[in-house]
C-alpha cells in the first residue's frame, strides 16, 4: 500500500470551460488478474464531500496497493476545480464522471473501469455506469461498488433544506430561524434559489431529486455490482435488491459501520473499515487477481519507494485574470506537499506590490479538502488573486493531497512546521516581497505561532508581514457546549425549530463536552495556554473577522479584556477588529463571503497602499 501518498499526482482535466480537479493514484504492482484495471471515485455531495475527502485518499492508496488505477476528483462547481456552486445539478454530475473515465483511459491506457461511489456520489456513479461512455469498446463501466447510497433523492434534499435551521440553532446567538423547510421548498419550486449553509441549492437541482431521481432511470445495475449498506438501512436496500437482483455476480450486504461521513466526537480518525474489508474481498473474488491483503492497518509503516508519475498531465489552469497551478513543496521531514497557487495577471497598481496570502485551515485533520466548507477559500483564493495578491492553499502533511501517513497521531507543531514551509516556498518561488497569514478557526494557531517564531528569528530570511485571523475560538469550553444553553432548549420546546435536528445533535455535544478527542485536548492546551502569549510576542498588523452571529465572539472580547498578555492596545499596529453583519463561524452564505472578502481588500489597501 501507497501509505504515504508517494505514488500520487494532482491535476486539473476537462475542457477549458468545464475544468477539473482531481488526483490519480498509480499502482503500487502489477494489475489484478493479469489486466490494468482502474477504479474513479465519484464524491458525494456538500459538506459530506468537504469532510471526506482525505478519508477517501487513504481508501485510495489501499485500492492502489492492490493493482488498480485509482482516480479521485471533483464535480466541476464543487472544490478545487472551475465553475459555481449555483450551477450543480445530477446531470452535470453523471457527464463530469464520464470525463473523470476518458481522462482515466487517456493517462493510463486501462483495460477495464470501475467506478466507486458513496452516499449521493453512490447514486452518481450507478447512474453513470449505465450511460453510454466513450470508453474503448465497452458502452458501460465494468463493475460498481456502492456505499449507503442514496435511494430516495426526494428525501435526502429536504433533509438537507434542514440543515439551514440546523445552522441558525448552533451558530447564532438570537432571533428565530428565518425560513421553515415549506418556505424554502416553495422558493425552489417557483424558481429560486435558496441557501444552505453557504451552498447554493438550484431550483434545477432540487426538480432532479423530487421528480427525476437517477434511479428511475437505472434498469440494471453492471453484471459485477457491490452495493454495502449500514445496519440500519435494511429497507433501503431491499428495494435495491428487488429491482437490481439480476445476476449472481450483484452482492447486497448490510454490515455494521459507523456513520463516517459525518464529524462525530471522538471518531475523527474513524474509517469504515467493515465496509473496505468487504470491498477488497469482493474485488479478489471478480477478479481474481493479487487481492490477498485485505487487512486496514491504519498508521502502519509503509515503503516509501518512490513512483514514476505520468509528467504529460496538467497541472496548470488558466482563467481570464489569472493562472492557477498545481504545486508541491517539502517541509521538514522530506515530505512532499500539495497545494494551488493563484497568480494574478499584471495589474498595474500592484506593479511595486508583490504581496502573498497564504490561506491555513481550521482542522488539522483528514476531514477537510483546502477549498474549506462551501468552497469559501477557492472563492477568496480567486476573488483576491483578481486584485493582484498571490495566494497559496495547502493541505498539512497526512491529510488532503499531501504525503504522510493519513491516521498517523495528530501533532499540532508539525502543522506548523508545513506552515512555515510554506511561507518559505510563496516567497521565494515568486520571488515576493511581503507574506501575509490568513489563519481561520485552528488555522490561527498556525498562523499566530508562525508569525512569533519568524519574528524571534534574527537569522530567518521570511517573516510575515501581516495576519488575518477569521474566527478564532478562545473558550474552546462554551463553544463546544452551545446546543445544551437553556436558551437554544427553549427554541425547539417553542417549536422555533426542528426537534428531530435538535435531538440529533445533543448526543454529539455531550460526548464531545465531556469526552473530548486528541484534537480537541491539543486544541485547548495549544490555543489558552499559549496563544495569548504567542500573538503578544507579534507585533505587525492584525485583521481579526469574527461573525456577528458565531459563538465565539463574546469569548473573544471577555479574553482580550481579561488578559494582559495580548498588549492589545500596547502594540506598534493596533489590531483591527470586524464584525460581518449576520455572520457566522464559517461565513456561510453569498452575502457573507461577499462581505468578508469586500473587508479583507479593504484592509489590506489601507496597510500596504494598494487598494
Amino acid at each position: 500500500m501507497d501509505k504515504f501518498g508517494k505514488n500520487q499526482k494532482p491535476l486539473f482535466f476537462g475542457e477549458d470551460n468545464r475544468r477539473m480537479y482531481g488526483v490519480l493514484h498509480h499502482p503500487s504492482g502489477s494489475g489484478p488478474g493479469g489486466k490494468k484495471r482502474g477504479i474513479i471515485f465519484c464524491s458525494p455531495f456538500a459538506e459530506e464531500f468537504t469532510r471526506t475527502w482525505g478519508q477517501m485518499a487513504f481508501w485510495a492508496r489501499e485500492l492502489s496497493g492492490l493493482g488498480y488505477f485509482v482516480f479521485r476528483f471533483q464535480y466541476h462547481n464543487t472544490g478545487d476545480s472551475g465553475g459555481d456552486l449555483s450551477q450543480l445539478t445530477l446531470t452535470s454530475m453523471v457527464s463530469d464522471t464520464q470525463e473523470a473515465i476518458k481522462l482515466l483511459e487517456k493517462t493510463t491506457s486501462v483495460e477495464e473501469v470501475g467506478l466507486f461511489g458513496f452516499r449521493l456520489g453512490a447514486t452518481i456513479a450507478a447512474a453513470a455506469a449505465t450511460k453510454n461512455i466513450a470508453f474503448s469498446s465497452n458502452s458501460k463501466a465494468s463493475f460498481l461498488i456502492l456505499w449507503c447510497p442514496i435511494t430516495n433523492t426526494k428525501n435526502y434534499i429536504e433533509s438537507f433544506l434542514r440543515l439551514r435551521i440546523t445552522k441558525e440553532l448552533v451558530h447564532q446567538k438570537k432571533g428565530k430561524v428565518q425560513f421553515t423547510r415549506a418556505d424554502m421548498i416553495k422558493i425552489l419550486e417557483s424558481g429560486g434559489e435558496v441557501d444552505v449553509m453557504g451552498y447554493p441549492i438550484s431550483s434545477e437541482l432540487y426538480k432532479e431529486m423530487v421528480y427525476a431521481s437517477p434511479w428511475s432511470s437505472i434498469v440494471r445495475l453492471p453484471d459485477k455490482a457491490l452495493v454495502l449498506c449500514k445496519n440500519g438501512e435494511e429497507a433501503q436496500l431491499g428495494n435495491l435488491i428487488q429491482k437490481y437482483n439480476t445476476s449472481n455476480d450483484v452482492k447486497f450486504k448490510v454490515l455494521r459501520e459507523k456513520v463516517f461521513w459525518e464529524r462525530l466526537a471522538n471518531e475523527i480518525d474513524y474509517f469504515p473499515t467493515n465496509f473496505s474489508k468487504a470491498t477488497m474481498t469482493w474485488l479478489k473474488a471478480i477478479h481474481s487477481g493479487d487481492c490477498n491483503d485485505v487487512n486496514i492497518n491504519i498508521g502502519a509503516n509503509a515503503n516509501q519507494g518512490t513512483k514514476n508519475l505520468d509528467k504529460s498531465i496538467e497541472t496548470v489552469y488558466r482563467e481570464e485574470k489569472y493562472t492557477e497551478k498545481i504545486v508541491n513543496f517539502t517541509n521538514d521531514a522530506g515530505l512532499m506537499l500539495h497545494g494551488i497557487v493563484h497568480a494574478p495577471d499584471p495589474i498595474p497598481e500592484f506593479k511595486q506590490k508583490k504581496i502573498g496570502i497564504v490561506i491555513l485551515l481550521g482542522s488539522v485533520r483528514t476531514l477537510t479538502t483546502k477549498s474549506g466548507s462551501h468552497r469559501l477559500f477557492t472563492k477568496a483564493a480567486r476573488a483576491l488573486c483578481q486584485q493582484g495578491f498571490h495566494v497559496l492553499r495547502f493541505d498539512y502533511r497526512e491529510s488532503g493531497d499531501s504525503q504522510g501517513e493519513i491516521y498517523s497521531p495528530i501533532n499540532m507543531s508539525t502543522k506548523i512546521y508545513d506552515t512555515l514551509a510554506a511561507i518559505k516556498y510563496l516567497k521565494n518561488s515568486l520571488g515576493l516581497e511581503k507574506i501575509i497569514l490568513w489563519g481561520h478557526c485552528g488555522g490561527v494557531v498556525m498562523a499566530t505561532h508562525c508569525a512569533a517564531m519568524l519574528s524571534k528569528d534574527d537569522n530567518s530570511a521570511e517573516h510575515v508581514d501581516a495576519l488575518i485571523l477569521s474566527s478564532p475560538l478562545f473558550n474552546f469550553n462554551k463553544y463546544r457546549g452551545r446546543r445544551l444553553k437553556i436558551k437554544n432548549i427553549i427554541r425547539v420546546l417553542t417549536f422555533q425549530t426542528d426537534i428531530r435536528d435538535h435531538i440529533k445533535l445533543i448526543p454529539q455535544e455531550i460526548k464531545n463536552y465531556f469526552f473530548p478527542s486528541e484534537e480537541d485536548k491539543q486544541m485547548r492546551s495549544n490555543y489558552f495556554k499559549k496563544f495569548p502569549e504567542t500573538f503578544g510576542l507579534y507585533d505587525g498588523p492584525v485583521l481579526f473577522t469574527l461573525g456577528e452571529k458565531d459563538h465565539v465572539v463574546e469569548g473573544f472580547y471577555e479574553e482580550v479584556e481579561k488578559n494582559k498578555q495580548w498588549r492589545f492596545l500596547e502594540r506598534k499596529h493596533t489590531p483591527k477588529v470586524c464584525l460581518i453583519e449576520g455572520g457566522d463561524h464559517s461565513y456561510a452564505s453569498a452575502e457573507q463571503e461577499k462581505t468578508l472578502i469586500s473587508e479583507i481588500l479593504k484592509w489590506l489597501g489601507e496597510i500596504f497602499n494598494c487598494g
